[in-house]
């Protein structure tokens, strides 16, 4: 038998690949970009090398300069000065060019010794060219072009809220309107009972709660707090993010409270807005494997799909869950390849973060380990809606990475700071140092947003929030939901799913087509 003869069912067979390869392929409609090799800058300090520095947040102003906030402390010479004194500073600085400003300290408290206090500083730039530093439910705030030249250009602290706050997330949206998410110590409801005996103890009195609030006149008047949370348990390590669409994510840790340090960790939680912060989902909650979690954390890439990432504490993996309906379903949730989490006695508050670029792809950024015998270090991962990236090491250095915080700007920039400790330990040695670095995606460039022009309100009242009860929604976890579960996966590739293993599954069907093939020309030719 020739092969021209053979030809058209040779056609026949590579066209029945091809549309099984199609239907094969994801069901979601938008692009998705191939996972470009991502190059991150070599990193550098930005903070005082002599000084105490931790926990560092960043933004990128209207005109693209990353500006970045943390908790400083004295200088060695300071010590010497003031032996009965520590001093916590909201330290500033920003990029100029290609050089960071020198440090600058825009708040300062001073406290007896064993005071204890640490702020987990919270950065916003507004598209008016405005900077909002939120700590300890305090807002102050300093046009982005004068904010490092001296303090006095920084407001007086704006009181957000009179309880005591640990931490809390701020980020401004296209009109200007600030958004903040806060841990707040609140009064337990005795008439909730389920808790009180919770891990053979009596809870304290107060637990953080998790509160909501925004502001459309650049913080002098805010909407009034709505309480996100209502559990009996603590709340803690809260983000609020917004996608491209504007649809906002509020994600927590919920079972530990940092302040009394009652309770165990146990979830994590988001709830989304579609309208501005108007109305929020019911909780959704993220409890697998075995709810033991932490360091959760969740955003969209402004398509409709949405993805959550969390490790826990008695498992080495990272583990991730992934949405393409807007969070009203997910994937069964599965560990992220080749990367595993950190041991967790190394230190109980670091954190995860993700953002979306204009392509669509989300970037996590965690501190990780490829096996459990390498140290941990900072390492960058991309999602493009079907599989992972390999494990992309930014930063290989001595010390004790922590806290990423990632950002992204003009769709494709990505920059990135952390801390390095120095010592696990946290004392008068320690000398821990914050680190910058940037990348550029392969996805398009956006031009920088225009200013908005400010439109005169009728009144200075904040908007009203709708306040309701959230509902627990539950993730496949267990076996019988996992099977239920496989409707849902049918939009999420496994790693191992790559096209060369596609293929040799389809193997056995080319082999039996071109059989069927020639043989019916064989019948045909007798």
């Amino acid at each position: 038998m020739s092969f021209t003869a053979l030809r058209p069912y040779l056609f026949i067979c590579l066209g029945g690949v091809l549309l099984l390869l199609a239907l094969a392929g994801p069901s979601r409609t938008s692009p998705v970009l191939a996972q470009a090799p991502i190059i991150w800058s070599p990193p550098v300090i930005i903070s005082e090398q002599d000084r105490f520095n931790w926990f560092a947040d960043i933004a990128i102003d209207n005109i693209g300069r990353p500006h970045v906030i943390w908790d400083g402390s004295l200088s060695e010479a300071d010590k010497a000065l003031y032996p009965d004194q520590t001093l916590s500073l909201l330290m500033y600085s920003r990029l100029e060019g290609d050089t960071w400003l020198p440090p600058l300290d825009i708040n300062v408290i001073f406290q007896e010794l064993g005071g204890g206090h640490i702020y987990r500083g919270a950065l916003t730039a507004d598209p008016n060219g405005n900077l909002f530093a939120l700590y300890e439910g305090h807002l102050i705030q300093a046009p982005a072009n004068l904010a490092g030249d001296s303090a006095i250009h920084w407001s007086q602290p704006n009181l957000l809220s009179r309880g005591a706050i640990y931490m809390g997330s701020s980020m401004a949206d296209p009109n200007g309107v600030l958004h903040v998410l806060y841990d707040q110590e609140t009064k337990l409801d005795k008439s909730i009972d389920q808790r009180l005996t919770l891990f053979g103890e009596a809870p304290p009195a107060f637990l953080a709660e998790i509160f909501y609030r925004r502001s459309v006149d650049g913080g002098k008047t805010w909407s009034e707090p709505l309480n996100m949370s209502r559990t009996q348990v603590g709340e803690h390590r809260e983000k609020i993010k917004m996608d491209s669409r504007g649809v906002i994510y509020a994600a927590w840790d919920e079972g530990w409270d940092r302040l009394t340090e009652y309770g165990e960790r146990e979830q994590g939680i988001l709830r989304i807005s579609r309208d501005g912060g108007e109305t929020w989902s019911p909780k959704i909650t993220f409890a697998y494997p075995e709810r033991t979690n932490a360091q959760f954390t969740s955003t969209g890439d402004g398509r409709g799909g949405v993805l959550a990432v969390w490790r826990a504490l008695t498992r080495d993996e990272i583990f991730y869950s992934w949405s393409v309906d807007d969070g009203a379903t997910w994937s069964a949730p599965q560990s992220i390849p080749n990367i595993l989490a950190r041991e967790w006695n190394e230190t109980r508050f670091d954190s995860y973060d993700l953002v979306a670029d204009s392509g669509g792809v989300m970037h996590l950024v965690v501190v990780g380990r490829p096996s459990l015998t390498q140290p941990s270090r900072v390492y960058h991962l991309s999602w493009n809606g079907r599989s992972w990236s390999e494990p992309l090491l930014v930063h290989e250095g001595e010390g004790w990475p922590e806290w990423p915080r990632v950002v992204s700007s003009q769709g494709n920039r990505l920059h990135l700071v952390w801390f390095v400790r120095n010592r696990l330990e946290t004392d008068r040695r320690s000398l821990y140092q914050i680190w910058y670095s940037s990348a550029i995606t392969a996805a398009p460039a956006q031009p920088l947003p225009p200013t908005p022009t400010p439109t005169p309100t009728q009144t200075s009242t904040p908007a009203p929030v709708v306040v309701f009860t959230p509902t627990p929604v539950k993730i496949p976890i267990s076996p019988g939901e996992m099977e239920h579960a496989s409707q849902i996966r049918k939009n999420l590739m496994r790693e191992s799913d790559d096209l060369l293993l596609l293929l040799q599954a389809l193997m056995p069907l080319i082999i039996v087509l071109i059989g069927l093939g020639m043989g019916w020309h064989y019948w045909q030719g007798r």
